[in-house]
């Protein structure tokens, strides 16, 4: 099933729903930031540029996405201009060993089986010998939960688009071949850290309420 038009629409109508990722996306920066020789970073699909923007003052940044609109509206509001190409992850606009990092939130999910595959092989080509790769993935999700069917067709779909579902027993088989695991670690959705916020995660530290994999990577090569 093609998702274009569904990430058009929320790259353009519905751009605001993007403010709910900088939270997780501030946490991505801080394990960029203790990662050695860091220079050259590719943001795959990149959303509205946030953690381009925040990353620019002190890496070389650069961003793929696959919907030409949402490349120039965030050329120009990030003002990063032509560093941001049109491209996706099965096929990466960029020269062989090229990256020290690949950034890719909440988009592995997105992909079959055979785009998966395809698209680290195309990371690994692109990342330079010990390159990162950073990912963001949802934790344990239970597809069928989120899936509906269309009143036009009665076709059935997950109303994010999410084809995998990623769990503590098939992350390696899913990553291992290509690439080191250097950390992984589960994260949890908490609205704000005031009193309450400090309770409510408390409580899904004791009960495991996961949300979210953050998954630090280094290339085979």
């Amino acid at each position: 099933m093609d998702f274009t038009k569904t990430w058009l629409y929320h790259q353009s109508d519905n751009r605001d729903h993007l403010l709910a990722a900088k939270k997780r996306l501030r946490i991505v920066k801080k394990e960029i930031d203790k990662l050695p020789r860091i220079k050259r970073i590719l943001d795959i699909g990149f959303g509205d540029g946030f953690l381009l923007k925040i990353l620019s003052d002190k890496y070389d940044v650069y961003g793929i996405d696959f919907i030409e609109e949402n490349i120039s509206m965030t050329q120009k509001s990030t003002g990063l201009g032509d560093r941001l190409k049109f491209g996706n992850i099965s096929k990466i606009p960029f020269e062989d060993n090229y990256f020290d990092l690949v950034i890719s939130t909440e988009m592995f999910e997105h992909l079959s089986e055979k785009e998966m595959e395809s698209g680290l092989e195309e990371i690994k080509r692109v990342l330079k010998q010990n390159g990162y790769l950073i990912a963001t993935t949802p934790y344990n999700e239970d597809l069928c939960k989120k899936t509906t069917c269309c009143p036009n067709c009665g076709c059935k779909f997950h109303i994010w688009g999410h084809q995998q579902s990623f769990n503590d027993s098939n992350l390696k088989s899913k990553f291992g071949e290509k690439f080191y695991f250097v950390k992984t670690k589960k994260l949890i959705n908490v609205a704000c850290l005031n009193f309450f916020g400090y309770i409510e995660l408390l409580g899904k530290l004791i009960f495991r309420k996961y949300k979210r994999y953050l998954i630090i990577l280094r290339v085979k090569k």
